[in-house]
This record gives structure tokens, sequence and C-alpha cells, in this order.
């Protein structure tokens, strides 16, 4: 079985693009590929694994699982929110890929399970979704942007979301101990990982292999 190792330092992931040091990006309706919420009547939302809560948002493709989107809205009324996803690349770009290729069945739905609030001094009416579903589904894995919208309008946007959809294809042996640099023992630490690839060989792991934080799944 083939095995390399890769040190990593682990440091608090900062994402910067051009966009975000851009004055454009500072506008409330630019769209943010990260967590963001829209509008000011949008509170409490959570995306979360169903099975596990308060988990992070992450899934293992075809197997069954499903995420839990719950969200607030302090107007009270009922709104026709809809939502779909997006495959993004590493760097939580939209990726190269057609739709078609990374979902099944439809690449838009309804949100419709949705109660008001009763005897309480804000008003509210809370919306649930559990997906994959038999309306949307992804077809392969990766990063995920969950997009909600009103009114079936695309560019009427509510909040985003980001997910991950996994599949187990490397065995990962890993150990964390204090950092080498000795500038920075005392304030970060290193994760020494060995990764099998038997099933999934892997050619060029410098290239190839693009290490994450799961700080990133809660930017925003």
């Amino acid at each position: 079985m083939k095995k390399f190792v890769i040190t990593i330092v682990c440091l608090m992931l900062y994402l910067t693009s051009s966009a975000q040091n851009s004055s454009e990006y500072f506008n409330q309706n630019y769209f943010r590929y990260d967590n963001y919420i829209y509008r000011p009547n949008i509170k409490t939302v959570i995306l979360e694994n169903s099975q596990l809560p308060l988990s992070e948002p992450t899934i293992e493709l075809n197997s069954g699982m499903q995420l839990m989107l719950k969200f607030d809205d302090l107007d009270g009324d009922y709104k026709d929110y809809w939502y779909t996803i997006i495959h993004c690349d590493a760097q939580w770009k939209p990726s190269d890929i057609t739709r078609s290729t990374y979902l099944y069945s439809f690449y838009e739905d309804r949100i419709m399970d949705y109660s008001f609030s009763f005897n309480t001094l804000q008003p509210y009416t809370n919306y649930q979704l559990k997906f994959p579903n038999e309306q949307i589904k992804p077809m392969i894995s990766g990063n995920y942007l969950l997009k909600v919208y009103l009114d079936n309008n695309p560019d009427s946007v509510a909040f985003t979301r980001r997910f991950l959809v996994y599949e187990n294809l490397v065995d990962i042996q890993a150990s964390v101990h204090a950092a080498t640099s000795a500038e920075f023992r005392q304030q970060k630490q290193e994760v020494d990982f060995s990764i099998g690839t038997s099933r999934y060989p892997i050619t060029n792991p410098f290239g190839d292999l693009k290490v994450k934080n799961f700080a990133e799944l809660q930017m925003g």
C-alpha cells in the first residue's frame, strides 16, 4: 500500500480574494460564497447533520445521511422560500462543472416545512428542510454552497451556508503535537498525518491534495 507523509502547521484560516479587498465586497447585495445573511429578518440559521445535533454540516455521499436546515423569519408571515446547491472548488469559488454533472433530479426546490410562533413577544416563522432528498441530491463529493432565496428568484437571496459532501476513499492516520518551529511552539499545533492510497491512487500529492480546516465552514 502506497503511503506518503505530510506535515502541516494548523493556522487560523483567513481566506482573502480580490473581491474581498474591493469596495464591492462590502456591498450588501454582493454575492458571497460563504456563510452570509442578506436580509435583517432572517435569524438563527442552523445547518447540521440531521443525525448529529450541533455538528458540522458534513455528510457522506450516497450514504442516506441528510443535512437539517433551520431558520427563523422575524416578519412572522409566510414567504415562498426556495433553495439550490452550488458546487465549489477548494477555494470556495464556483467550480467549472455543470449542474447536470453534480446534481440529480431538479436544480431547485421550494421549502415546504414551516410553522408560526405562538404566544411569543417576537412573532416569527420557523422554516425547516432536510436534504439531500428526492428533489435535490448531490451526485459527486466536494464543497457545496446552499443558497436560499425568495419567490423562485435566484437574485433575491436570503442567505447562504457552506457544507461538505465527502467520500471515504483513503485511510488517514494522524497525530497532534507542539509546533516544531520554536517561535510557534506556545501558540500553534502541528499535525502529522499519513494517507493510505491503495483504493485511490494519488500520483502528485503536493499538487492534487489540499489540506483544509473545518473553520472554513463557519466563516461569514
